[in-house]
């Protein structure tokens, strides 16, 4: 005779446990109170284009392409929603040129002059260079003819004034030549000294100068001062739009929010993980965190019963 079970033994592994079920119940709580109630950052951020100064030579739509490839970055590294273009938004990006991108300018105009200076230092130098070859061959000319006539009793009357006008127009090439020379060594100095110079103060001066922006919290915008090109433009951008999203500084060179330029991939700038851990903890999300507990929960096997 079977002796009846009345009660079989609950597995406590199951998912449906009231406690397993109360703490999903606090968790999906904790969840929407942190990311769509509380959302210390406001995500997401609306930003616009503001004033464009044409000095900058960057047409608002110019600079709205850099923008939205900026904030692209952060949304597609961050796998959230966070920056949004809103022609109407209370963020606006200004460039706003000052004396600081004139003085950048001055350095762009100067590396220029300096490469024209130095092209047409190049091409002087190629025309003393043919004077000389010139001047080489018209001179051993000039001494085989005279060995000739010395070795013949010497030259006659027409021939030995030919020689002697010919000597002296090889007297004032080669002082022509001796003096082009010494012109062109002076000015191949010169050129060497402003490079080393001019080198020198873009290396003192990169940081200072060629990408700068401040993002005022108070009146939500983003003025940019100074950037050298586009891929410059987009690294600041993504640097100030971070301050949008009230994020601070961090320490690694290679971060967006490093505050100078660094080590940042200009090409193909991304988020660091000190950026999205920053990101994270200031927004205090816990999107990626929970989701990934979540399921990680659902996707384990059940245990057996024995």
């Amino acid at each position: 005779m079977e002796i009846p079970i009345k009660n079989e033994i609950k597995n406590h592994t199951s998912v449906f446990s009231p406690l397993f079920l109360l703490l999903l119940l606090v968790g999906i709580g904790y969840f929407f109170y942190f990311n769509f109630f509380r959302n210390p950052c406001g995500t997401p951020v609306h930003y616009a284009i503001g004033t464009v100064d044409s000095r900058f030579k960057i047409s608002s739509n110019e600079a709205l392409k850099v923008a939205e490839d900026a904030a692209e970055r952060w949304n597609v590294k961050s796998g959230e929603n966070l920056l949004v273009y809103d022609q109407n938004a209370p963020v606006k990006i200004n460039l706003v040129y000052d004396e600081r991108q004139a003085k950048v300018d001055q350095i762009n105009s100067a590396v220029g002059s300096l490469n024209s200076t130095g092209n047409a230092i190049d091409s002087f130098r190629k025309k003393v260079e043919a004077d000389i070859s010139q001047y080489q061959k018209d001179l051993a000319t000039y001494n085989s003819t005279v060995e000739y006539w010395n070795a013949n009793s010497g030259a006659p009357t027409d021939i030995y004034a030919q020689l002697q006008g010919t000597k002296k127009s090889l007297d004032q090439r080669r002082q022509t030549i001796n003096a082009s020379t010494s012109l062109l060594n002076q000015q191949i100095n010169a050129q060497n000294s402003n490079i080393g110079e001019l080198n020198s103060q873009l290396d003192a001066d990169r940081n200072k100068l060629i990408t700068e922006g401040l993002y005022y919290t108070a009146e939500k915008k983003i003025d940019i001062f100074t950037f050298g090109n586009s891929e410059e433009l987009r690294l600041v951008l993504m640097h100030e739009l971070g301050h949008a999203l009230s994020l601070e500084h961090d320490t690694l060179p290679e971060s967006i929010m490093y505050p100078v330029l660094g080590e940042q991939d200009l090409d193909n700038p991304t988020l660091s993980s000190e950026d999205l851990n920053m990101f994270y903890q200031t927004c205090q999300t816990v999107r990626g965190g929970f989701m990934t507990v979540l399921r990680n929960i659902f996707n384990r096997a059940p245990a057996t019963s024995s």
